[in-house]
């Protein structure tokens, strides 16, 4: 923010940081939700999510059900692919860029934390203010990935619990990101259906291939006619 083109002297830089700046919040100019008054953390971007007001209560919500499946499909339907995620998204520091460009590295500390399956398809959605990210384990088993929420919800029940739960699981695996949370984590299901291309079956195909050959004996005939016709109507007789 205060880069100066002509300095020659490298010295203190100022980040753009998010944090609250509405002044009827209790953490007014504060970068964490965890934060109360009289903050010193010289925010510049105002972020409203980070923002905490008298009459909110902060307390954990319960774990949400699971999601209910779409209506009008079966989800024993072999041309359906049917998968139930588990969901955690908070708001964490440092500039979006930054994480997508370490987007693996994120998800593999979200799985250590939380010891999740390697047989759950993940992914991370990173958007910026600071860096809003959405992660999610994917499984095709309801019970596994409602277990997986429920264990999530228990465990990451604040901005700082979530924060030492990664960043104790960064140090596990060897990795250098250091990851701070701002907001309280919010935890949820969803379920994915998607509608396989369903392939013909033998009785189809050979249905198809009689109605084509059908259609050309059909198509050739009315030729032949039609040039017989033409030709007899040419013909020449003696007077």
């Amino acid at each position: 923010m205060n880069a100066d083109k002509y300095g020659t002297i490298d010295s203190l830089c100022y980040w753009p940081k998010a944090g609250c700046l509405n002044p009827a919040a209790v953490n007014f100019g504060c970068a964490y939700q965890s934060s109360k008054e009289n903050c010193n953390d010289m925010v510049s971007v105002h972020t409203a999510r980070l923002c905490v007001f008298p009459q909110e209560d902060n307390t954990s919500p319960p774990t949400p059900p699971p999601p209910a499946f779409p209506g009008g499909m079966d989800a024993s339907d072999p041309n359906l692919k049917v998968e139930y995620s588990s969901t955690v998204e908070s708001i964490i520091d440092g500039d979006v860029s930054y994480w997508q460009a370490n987007n693996g590295t994120l998800i593999q500390v979200f799985k250590k934390a939380f010891s999740v399956p390697d047989s759950m398809r993940s992914e991370a959605i990173l958007t910026p203010g600071s860096t809003n990210a959405k992660v999610r384990f994917w499984s095709n088993d309801p019970a596994t990935a409602s277990q997986l929420t429920s264990d999530i919800a228990t465990k990451a029940t604040s901005a700082a619990a979530l924060s030492t739960l990664l960043n104790d699981a960064a140090t596990d695996l060897g990795v250098s990101v250091r990851i701070n949370v701002l907001t309280k984590p919010v935890v949820f299901s969803e379920v994915q259906v998607t509608v396989l291309s369903t392939p013909l079956s033998v009785g189809a195909i050979i249905g198809i291939v009689i109605g084509v050959l059908a259609g050309v004996i059909i198509i050739v005939a009315a030729i032949v006619y039609y040039r017989k016709k033409k030709a007899a109507s040419k013909a020449t007789y003696p007077a």
